[in-house]
């Protein structure tokens, strides 16, 4: 049996988020929020917010707790005002996107 969890690269991100302070952090593409969970159990006080369309994962990740929107990556800018986020991730995302220009631009 294939253990599917081994190959999303999960544990990258928890090192990442475990040796970089942070405050708030952005997933694009949260999906069930696993990695936004990574981030609470590093940091219980961090702003958790996410970037997701899936209805049945805005209500999820709304019922942790997190601040959803919902928005075309690919087309509409990030309702967030520059510099006000500490950390963005995004796993298992950039393969579905054509304008990964506009994405890359967008979170820096």
């Amino acid at each position: 049996m294939i253990d599917r969890r081994l190959n999303y690269g999960r544990h990258i991100i928890r090192r990442f988020l475990a040796q970089a302070p942070f405050a708030n952090v952005l997933d694009i593409g949260a999906g069930k929020g696993d990695d936004l969970l990574s981030a609470r159990a590093i940091n219980p006080q961090a702003a958790l917010h996410a970037v997701e369309a899936y209805p049945p994962n805005v209500a999820l990740l709304r019922g942790l707790g997190v601040d959803v929107r919902g928005l075309d990556i690919e087309r509409e800018a990030l309702p967030f005002p520059d510099a006000s986020l500490d950390t963005v991730v995004s796993n298992q995302t950039f393969e579905h996107i054509k304008e990964v220009f506009w994405v890359l631009h967008e979170i820096s």
